[in-house]
């Protein structure tokens, strides 16, 4: 699995739909399939987002995973507004807490620098 910088392609790849929005992201490849995407999307409030596709299991590259984060939050730091980020899956909150962002309703979580 290896690491790089996301395309338009990838995102539509992963989502099924083009980008709305200018983003900046890392997507993790696997025997030439994105297993999975993350970074910001650059809108009126800007918008972090991180998705795993089905099937992937991160358990098999847990080295893989702790690089995706590290330049995850590389992003985080270097961006210089409030994100927002849905948590819309069940370890979401978890792990939106865990890389520093703090809950302001149920389902919304915020990054403040």
């Amino acid at each position: 699995m290896e690491l790089r910088t996301a395309t338009a392609a990838d995102f539509e790849e992963v989502f099924g739909l083009p980008a709305p929005h200018t983003f900046h992201a890392v997507v993790a490849v696997d025997e030439g399939t994105v297993a999975g995407i993350g970074g910001i999307m650059f809108a009126d409030t800007s918008i972090a987002f991180m998705h795993v596709c089905d099937g992937v299991d991160l358990r098999k590259h847990k080295r893989m995973l702790v690089r995706a984060l590290r330049l995850f939050k590389k992003m985080l730091r270097n961006h210089h507004q409030v994100l927002a980020a849905p948590a819309d899956e069940v370890t979401a909150p978890g792990f939106l807490q865990h890389v520093g962002f703090e809950r302001v309703e149920e389902g919304v979580y915020l990054w403040r620098r």
